[in-house]
């Protein structure tokens, strides 16, 4: 979306006393703050555990690691965040 200029489009909206665009910029304006309230929060995942450990691998690729899934749902659902299962093939 394109930024607009609110404060002159609200003044011109005063200016003419257009109630819809002050309703739909009061929208916009409450929308945006949302938004940055979303982006803002953060996510501490839980410790990776190592799964696999290769000793024919290099150093940096000996282990591979995981996260526990229960505990990755648990700390999305303290932030709010709502996680819906992919489906196959997803």
């Amino acid at each position: 979306m394109s930024n607009i200029d609110k404060r002159a489009l609200r003044k011109a909206a005063e200016k003419h006393g257009d109630d819809d665009i002050l309703a739909l910029l009061d929208e916009l304006e409450a929308k945006d703050k949302r938004v940055a309230e979303l982006e803002a929060r953060e996510v501490k995942l839980p410790k990776p555990i190592s799964v696999l450990h290769r000793r024919d691998f290099m150093d940096a690729h000996r282990s591979i690691y995981a996260y526990p899934e229960a505990e990755v749902n648990a700390a999305l659902a303290d932030a709010g965040i709502n996680v819906a299962a992919a489906a196959k093939g997803e």
